[in-house]
């Protein structure tokens, strides 16, 4: 099982996707996964927050 850790929270009608650790195939399906299904939700408006191993963390617009 690779490193890799992925929180989804709802802020305000954006959802934030954090992830932590090695973002490789397995993470990126595990990202992919839950933003389609917030899409079939009727979720349009995303945001990514990646912790990196300082433990800052970097934010920005995954996709509307």
């Amino acid at each position: 099982m690779p490193d890799f850790d992925m929180k989804v929270k709802d802020e305000n009608g954006v959802i934030v996707v954090t992830t932590n650790g090695y973002l490789n195939n397995y993470g990126g399906e595990q990202v992919a996964s839950v933003c389609m299904q917030k899409i079939s939700e009727g979720k349009r408006i995303f945001d990514k927050c990646r912790k990196h191993g300082n433990g800052k963390q970097h934010r920005g617009i995954y996709f509307n």
